[in-house]
């Protein structure tokens, strides 16, 4: 019985994290906000880097998220799409949610300062100890809308997942796979 749960378990855990969202949609988002249509017949290439649909860590406040990159007309870019699931009614013991969805759009200049300025983050913690109930952050602010960070917290001081605050929600990524996709995708 527990090996079928666990296995239960890590199907959920792999479909969750493998499977793009229909509610973030980046690919909507990217059409009605970054193609300006120069002319009447236009191109753009997308990337899917990143995706998760399903909350996976109880430290965030964001449910489900799309990392999409995107050549248009020499011009690269990145866009991170987020969903929070909020109850939109209680009726007779069911409950019905509502997804908020937000997008921010990085150049290919804030992908650089990310990637360079990186190495600075996690060596801040470097030294850093924490008590219990404690958490030491290292923070970069990309644009107004995207603040990257450590944390240091109960003791630890490994910078293997990486906060990206985006628009003052958390989203926490595993921090090497994170910076290789956009690294990645830059360089191509």
């Amino acid at each position: 019985m527990r090996n079928t749960f666990l296995l239960y378990t890590t199907i959920l855990f792999t479909s969750a994290c493998t499977t793009v969202s229909p509610l973030i949609r980046n690919e909507l988002f990217i059409k009605n906000n970054v193609q300006t249509f120069r002319t009447e017949v236009d191109s753009i290439q997308t990337y899917d880097l990143i995706s998760c649909n399903g909350k996976i860590n109880p430290n965030t406040d964001i449910d489900m998220y799309e990392i999409t990159g995107f050549n248009y007309h020499k011009n690269k870019g990145i866009v991170i799409g987020v969903g929070v699931k909020k109850i939109a009614n209680i009726s007779n013991n069911i409950v019905l949610y509502n997804y908020e969805t937000d997008h921010i759009v990085l150049t290919t200049e804030e992908c650089n300062r990310l990637l360079s300025e990186n190495k600075k983050l996690s060596d801040m913690l470097h030294g850093k100890r924490t008590n219990y109930a404690e958490t030491f952050y290292s923070d970069l602010k990309i644009n107004q809308n995207l603040v990257i960070s450590y944390e240091a917290k109960n003791g630890s001081n490994q910078a293997y997942y990486i906060n990206l605050w985006v628009k003052g929600r958390k989203m926490q990524l595993n921090a090497e796979q994170f910076l290789a996709s956009i690294q990645k995708f830059i360089q191509k």
